[in-house]
């Protein structure tokens, strides 16, 4: 008879258990359904201000702009998604990063790209990124280093150009380094990258025969340093520094 009452007892307490268990979830359900409806509907979750960081050529004012942000809209309907693809939209944004500050600020965090060099195409000029992204069009001539046997067909703002060889795109960056580090105090008016295994850079007219892109900071050095020594700056002509020995240089009369 004791044993049946304890398990009684036992059974009672995990009815009750179960049922204050039950009851704290439907409470937890209702309130947590309260939260979200004011949260939703009050208008200090409405965003009253938007913080733009990272950007320094791009304008606070064209950022919000292109990124359709509506003031007064609830912080929480906001697609953080579709509001970074609209930023993105601008060739000179590369990354975009949103977050939201309860109660009513959006903090947009961007990097933008960075224009490094230009070639020609049918219209004009196009600037290019250190990675070759396409970033404007321009009808005059841009004051950056200039490539040449580029293929510009097809391209499209924000992305790469369709650059047949991926090596090529490893060399222009190498130049571009070389173009940063340059301190000799000549200026590198055009580099030829039609054809990789014969590299040619030009300063004023003359021209730095490179070869291959072996050694290019070594051979670009024997160059720059040749047509310092022998005067060579207003002459045209070119200098051969593609092979192993002395620099063979050549002079229009």
């Amino acid at each position: 008879m004791w044993y049946i009452m304890k398990k009684n007892n036992e059974l009672i307490k995990r009815r009750r258990k179960k049922l204050y268990l039950r009851r704290f979830i439907v409470f937890l359900i209702f309130a947590f359904a309260i939260i979200i409806t004011l949260a939703l509907k009050l208008d200090a979750f409405n965003v009253k201000q938007v913080n733009i960081n990272g950007n320094e050529d791009i304008s606070s004012e064209e950022i919000i702009k292109i990124s359709k942000i509506q003031l007064g809209s609830n912080i929480f309907l906001i697609n953080k998604k579709d509001l970074a693809k609209n930023i993105k939209m601008n060739p000179y944004v590369s990354e975009v990063y949103i977050k939201r500050e309860i109660p009513d600020s959006l903090n947009v965090s961007i990097t933008e790209r960075t224009e490094a060099y230009y070639t020609q195409c049918d219209n004009g000029f196009l600037i290019l990124d250190k990675d070759s992204n396409v970033l404007s069009e321009n009808s005059k001539q841009p004051n950056y280093v200039n490539f040449t046997g580029i293929n510009t067909e097809n391209y499209e703002f924000g992305k790469a150009l369709k650059i047949e060889n991926s090596e090529k795109i490893n060399i222009i960056k190498e130049f571009l380094l070389l173009s940063e580090g340059n301190d000799s105090g000549l200026e590198f008016s055009s580099i030829d990258v039609e054809n990789i295994n014969n590299l040619k850079l030009y300063i004023n007219d003359m021209c730095i025969i490179l070869g291959n892109k072996d050694n290019l900071d070594v051979k670009l050095s024997h160059g720059i340093q040749m047509i310092i020594e022998q005067e060579l700056l207003d002459k045209k002509g070119y200098i051969d520094v593609s092979y192993e020995g002395v620099p063979v240089y050549y002079i229009e009369k």
